[in-house]
This record gives C-alpha cells, sequence and structure tokens, in this order.
C-alpha cells in the first residue's frame, strides 16, 4: 500500500485456467514495489545549481532553485519547482519549500503537486524518513513515520470515504498478521492439509491439479461456506501452503448481503481493507499485510463469473470469490509460474 507516488455452473474445471487467473490476480493486487530508490538529477539552467532526486518511480527532468549552492549542489532552504516523469513518459509539475544539502532533500519538505498529491515531511538524503503527512489525489492522507519513502511505524491512514486506521505499519503496509486459512497454516503440507479438511463437515474431495515442473499442486473440495455451498481450494509449492481460496455459490436475492456481510466480517477480524475497485458485480475489496518479499500477504473479496457453458437455465451466472495469499511462498513460486495466454 506504499503510497509515495512522486516518489453446476460451479465447476471448477479447469485447474489450469483456475491457477492462471490466481496467478494474474496475485501478481497484479499484491505486489510491492520493493525496487531500489535511484536517484535521477537536474541542472537549474540560470544557476547550474544541481538537485537530486531518489524514487523509484520517477526521475526529475526539470529544476527551478532559488536557494544557495554549495561546490554546484543546492543547499540550504528555498522555493524549489520542478518536472518528474514517471516510467510511462507522464510528467507531474511540484513546487515548494525544502531543505536541502549536498544536492538532497534533507530536513523538511513541503511541496504540491500539479495532480493533487503533497507531502509535509522530513527527509533524510533525498528519501522520507521520520514524521510527515502524505495526502493523495483522491483526498486519503497519511500522517506518521516514514522509512526510505514508505510508511513504516506509528501512522494513521484516512482514506477519501471517511475509514481510518491507526496502527503499526511496515514497509508501507499495515503490520497486521495473516496466518493462515481455515485453519491452515501457511507452509503446511498436503498430508496436513489432508488431516484437516477431512473433520470438515460435508466436505468432499473434487480434484487435484499438479505442474511437476513448476513443482506446485491445487487441490479442490466441495464444502459449504457461510452456511452456502462453496468450493475450496488450496494451492501448494513445493509441498508448501501458500493460497487458499473459496468459490460460493448464491442466489440472485442473496449475493449482494453475503458479499457484504464477508466484507463486514473480513474487516472486523483484520481491520480496514485498503482498497475497493469497480461497482456491482465487478466491485472487490483488498486486504494487504505486509511482510518483506516482493509480494503482500493478502486477501481479495471479488464476484466469479460462473462458465456459461455449464450454466443451467434462469441459473445465476454469478458466485462470490474469496482468495488468501501467502506473499513469501507465492514469491517463490511467481518465478516458475506459468503465465496467462490469450485464450484463457
Amino acid at each position: 500500500m506504499t503510497i509515495i507516488k512522486h516518489l453446476g455452473g460451479f465447476n471448477l474445471g479447469n485447474f489450469r485456467t483456475v491457477l492462471f487467473i490466481s496467478i494474474f490476480l496475485f501478481s497484479f493486487i499484491f505486489f510491492q514495489n520493493r525496487g531500489l530508490a535511484l536517484q535521477t538529477s537536474a541542472i537549474d539552467p540560470k544557476t547550474n545549481c544541481q538537485i537530486n532526486w531518489v524514487s523509484s518511480t520517477y526521475k526529475i527532468i526539470s529544476v527551478s532553485w532559488d536557494g544557495e549552492c554549495l561546490n554546484g549542489k543546492a543547499q540550504g532552504k528555498s522555493k524549489i519547482s520542478l518536472i518528474l516523469q514517471d516510467d510511462k513518459g507522464i510528467g507531474y509539475k511540484g513546487s515548494g519549500i525544502a531543505e536541502f544539502a549536498n544536492g538532497y532533500i534533507n530536513g523538511n519538505a513541503n511541496m504540491n503537486f500539479s495532480d493533487g498529491e503533497s507531502f509535509n515531511a522530513e527527509f533524510k538524503n533525498g528519501l522520507m524518513n521520520g514524521s510527515g503527512i502524505y495526502k493523495l489525489a483522491d483526498g486519503s492522507v497519511y500522517e506518521g513515520n516514514f522509512k526510505d519513502n514508505k510508511q513504516n511505524g506509528l501512522g494513521t491512514y484516512t482514506w477519501a470515504d471517511g475509514r481510518i486506521y491507526k496502527g503499526e505499519w511496515k514497509n508501507g503496509d499495515i503490520d497486521r498478521d495473516l496466518n493462515g486459512f481455515l485453519g491452515f497454516q501457511w507452509g503446511a503440507t498436503p498430508k496436513d492439509m489432508k488431516d484437516i479438511i477431512k473433520n470438515r463437515p460435508n466436505t468432499n474431495f473434487i480434484n487435484k491439479w499438479e505442474n511437476t515442473d513448476q513443482k506446485v499442486a491445487v487441490y479442490s473440495y466441495y464444502s459449504n461456506f457461510s452456511n452456502k455451498p462453496a468450493n475450496l481450494y488450496f494451492s501448494f509449492f513445493d509441498n508448501k501452503f501458500y493460497a487458499g481460496g473459496v468459490l460460493i455459490d448464491v442466489n440472485e436475492n442473496d449475493i449482494s448481503q453475503t458479499f457484504n456481510d464477508l466484507k463486514d466480517s473480513i474487516t472486523q477480524k483484520y481491520g480496514p481493507y485498503n482498497s475497493a475497485t469497480g461497482k456491482d458485480f465487478d466491485l472487490s475489496y483488498t486486504w494487504r499485510f505486509a511482510t518483506e518479499s516482493d509480494y503482500a500477504n493478502g486477501i481479495h473479496l471479488s464476484f466469479y463469473r460462473k462458465d456459461p457453458a455449464s450454466l443451467s437455465k434462469n441459473q445465476f451466472p454469478y458466485a462470490i470469490r474469496l482468495d488468501y495469499l501467502n506473499g513469501d511462498l507465492y514469491n517463490q513460486y511467481e518465478k516458475l509460474a506459468p503465465k496467462p495466454t490469450g485464450d484463457l
């Protein structure tokens, strides 16, 4: 969740397709930018004074600096105007007052950008370190501690819709635990899963999909979830449980209420969701949990469109999909994961 921008009809059927959908989903939703912050520089043509910008995403294109120079680099506190560019070539104008030493922001910087974002924070060697406030274009605000351009330590995040989280952060995400799924701990073996699942009422094995080259296996069971018929699936990499999910079969009259009840239940247990996207049957919610890897632990709640070929007459074409992911293990698997193709 790092915000530093400027810095029956229900058969799972083809496990390969379901697995690819999960890979595609996880890769986009739970990826964390762990890239090294790179330095780019620009020189004020009027003063020949150099400004260094440190970011994993943006580079500095041009700058105007009204302050002092020491050995050709910005020094002290003064007004600054600049243009940053993202990896798509889109430019953002920024201006404000900042403290510099040896060409880097060192001390306080208070800046506003053309896309509506702004920050007032402490920096060390060009990176946001210490306390600060960061405001996003949608009206969301983070106020608290930063480490190397990411929320870290105690902080308060206020979403644009009024939701508030106050607590600990780590590497840009809320520091909260996600230990597994349905009582299955991350890293559990298929044998551990079978020993537990056999005691789950009204649960029957459906199928197993396996790819030995990628060291991955997916087990599917028919069961109940939230008192509704459901398919459960458990994904293993190198015999370690790394992802679990459920597809819940709900009739048209109950699906919206069931979906909202699940959202409220997850929120009550784990805290506020990080993001909500889409509307109607494209609506989804995401909860992220801090890790040290390239992927956060996460929960994703969404709708699932059933296979039209397997639908009976007048059968409702949507189900509810709930996914749980361990980012550390998925990071290992993703390096070997098959990539989606255009016919999926």
